[in-house]
């Protein structure tokens, strides 16, 4: 691949291309190039290498002909978040309860909040609404110090892993699913809140997140039917995602370490 200076690690050029195989996709020791004409890292025919070591992002090799060792290295052009949110002010029995699945490719970041919030009818009366959320709600819900929880007038919990690509497409597909049921009109519930904890589950479920030395604590169906028996369904959403986050604080990216103005790098080396 040739990439500019100049340009974002995305704007590649494709010079040429091989074939690889590994000799076994779950635990690989070798990795096999075949080429049908030789280029300026292969040469005609097939080239082994054996697999030394692999990571998430990088590997190293040996080549079985000429000995020479490589280290190979995972170029990041994206970066995935999904994020839990919950708040509720004391004098109401629920507010905003939502999911947003974040996007940076280092040109912009796109995000997309679904879930629950209150809307004001035509009569000034607040009711809650499912839908995406509007960016006047998700913009001003960031995480609290624990001072600022102390003297806040509401409650806001949340939760927020970094997930690869194939994590972020695996859970964005419980994004897609309900966006459908709302623009088809056919959400399973007509309580708003319901549909939040359905959707809430749903993506935590779905979580697998890579690159950790811990494992993400779910909660099972036992966990899940006592927050149901505890709490009505305007705070259902809430519960559940304090009790997820209190299983799994130490994978939560806090806000002071979310990459808004991430943009990716290419190294190369001698």
């Amino acid at each position: 691949m040739g990439h500019a200076p100049n340009a974002l690690p995305q704007d590649f050029e494709q010079m040429d291309s091989v074939n690889y195989k590994l000799d076994s996709p779950s635990k690989p020791k070798m990795i096999e190039f075949s080429t049908g004409k030789g280029n300026d890292f292969f040469l005609t025919g097939l080239t082994l290498l054996n697999i030394l070591e692999y990571k998430e992002d990088s590997f190293s090799t040996r080549n079985i002909a000429s000995g020479e060792e490589l280290q190979w290295e995972r170029v990041q052009t994206h970066r995935y978040f999904i994020t839990f949110v919950g708040r509720r002010r004391p004098e109401q029995q629920g507010e905003s309860a939502f999911v947003m699945w974040t996007m940076m490719d280092g040109r912009e970041t796109k995000v997309e909040p679904l879930g629950v919030h209150l809307a004001t009818g035509d009569d000034g009366s607040r009711h809650p609404v499912f839908g995406l959320i509007p960016t006047t709600i998700y913009d001003q819900i960031r995480e609290q110090t624990e001072e600022e929880k102390a003297q806040a007038k509401e409650e806001t919990v949340v939760l927020r892993f970094e997930l690869t690509g194939r994590d972020f497409k695996k859970t964005h597909i419980v994004f897609e699913a309900w966006d459908k049921l709302l623009k088809d009109r056919k959400l399973p519930a007509v309580d708003a809140y319901i549909n939040a904890m359905d959707l809430i589950t749903q993506a935590a479920n779905t979580l697998e997140p890579c690159g950790q030395n811990v494992t993400l604590q779910k909660l099972d169906r036992a966990a899940i039917d006592e927050i149901n028996a505890k709490y009505k369904p305007s705070l259902r959403p809430l519960e559940y995602i304090k009790a997820i986050r209190q299983r799994n604080i130490e994978m939560h990216v806090p806000d002071r370490l979310l990459p808004w103005g991430w943009r990716p790098t290419v190294q190369f080396t001698q």
